[in-house]
């Protein structure tokens, strides 16, 4: 009797605990999540997110997990909205050891900024190039190599908007570490307009036909390089979505050659 009293005494203790450390943790994450909602101007879950616009931009701040099971990962995601008017494609990432193979044949696009050391170690597949490379600027370079793992997407969302997601693996839940990263995604999504625009004006230095006290600006030059740009965001999705369609395939092959093993070794063991 006194040992099972004491067994179910342990075991009431240990969930006691469990339940005590979990109800902490909670409490931990909604004081940060509010202080991330006060940084951005807005509000925040009971979760995992926080979002605002006090920063220009509406940003989002989110903690999450890639993959499942025991390949789950704890990433950081900060979202940035951007205007969807203005084609871009942005997937920066470290190198791969295939990556250069890929570039190489063709299968993969690599955007180079000009930074050897950035250059080196991330694959910049991204269009338009000469907008990507103003986005790309000291800051956001500095704030993707500061991490040993870290990413830069832009995203179509099924509601029609865009956003550009930096992320960072591991959970980053000191406000203090995460206005840094939030402050320069806000900085990053409120220059895509100001990029397209200097990126024109780059292309029409020198062009301004017509009587030269009362020049008349020509924009054919920011109309052709729009139809490229256009052009150069088409190209990086078509290469990835064929990469994706090459993945796929190999994956349901290897499916089907496991499947025949496994009907061949079932059928060996039945009686002849």
């Amino acid at each position: 009797m006194g040992a099972a009293f004491f067994g179910v005494f342990l075991v009431g203790g240990i969930i006691a605990l469990i339940v005590a450390a979990s109800s902490s943790a909670k409490e931990k994450r909604l004081r940060w999540l509010a202080a991330a909602a006060e940084l951005l101007g807005g509000e925040h879950d009971r979760s995992s997110k926080a979002w605002g616009t006090k920063l220009g931009p509406k940003v989002t701040y989110e903690l999450t997990t890639r993959g499942a099971g025991s390949s789950a990962e704890s990433w950081t995601h900060i979202h940035v909205d951007v205007p969807k008017k203005y084609p871009l494609a942005v997937h920066v990432r470290r190198q791969g050891r295939r990556d250069h193979a890929l570039v190489a044949r063709g299968e993969m696009v690599d955007v180079l900024v000009g930074d050897r050391a950035f250059d080196d170690a991330f694959l910049i597949e991204a269009a338009p190039a000469d907008v990507v490379r103003l986005l790309l600027d000291a800051e956001v370079r500095r704030l993707l190599a500061l991490h040993g793992e870290s990413d830069l997407d832009t995203v179509d969302r099924p509601d029609g908007t865009r956003a550009l997601v930096l992320g960072i693996r591991g959970w980053i839940e000191d406000p203090a570490l995460a206005a840094e990263p939030i402050q320069v995604m806000a900085r990053l999504g409120s220059r895509v307009r100001d990029a397209y625009a200097a990126a024109d004006a780059d292309l029409a230095k020198g062009d301004a036909p017509g009587d030269p006290y009362r020049p008349v600006v020509d924009d054919q030059p920011a109309r052709t390089a729009q139809v490229g740009r256009e052009a150069e965001v088409e190209k990086v999705k078509g290469l990835r979505a064929e990469r994706d369609a090459r993945a796929n395939a190999v994956a349901w092959m290897v499916i089907g050659v496991v499947f025949a093993i496994i009907l061949l070794s079932v059928c060996a063991t039945l009686p002849r």
